[in-house]
């Protein structure tokens, strides 16, 4: 599966996004929202620590692009 999303502004060269950057760990709380789990409170145990799938990192689900 590959997911491809684009728009915004972005730097000089066109290689970083400088407003409105999503990262994977929102990617993956937006799957989430859509799906009905709140990512949150989602988590495995995985080698004895209970993770979540949204990484350690603060995600956010981007309710603006799914308009």
């Amino acid at each position: 599966m590959v997911t491809w999303m684009a728009g915004g502004a972005t730097d000089d060269n066109g290689m970083a996004a400088m407003e409105n950057r999503v990262i994977v760990a929102d990617w993956h709380a937006i799957i989430l929202h859509c799906l009905g789990p709140d990512h949150h409170k989602l988590v495995y145990n995985r080698i004895g620590l209970d993770e979540r799938l949204t990484s350690v990192f603060e995600a956010r689900a981007v309710k603006e692009i799914l308009a």
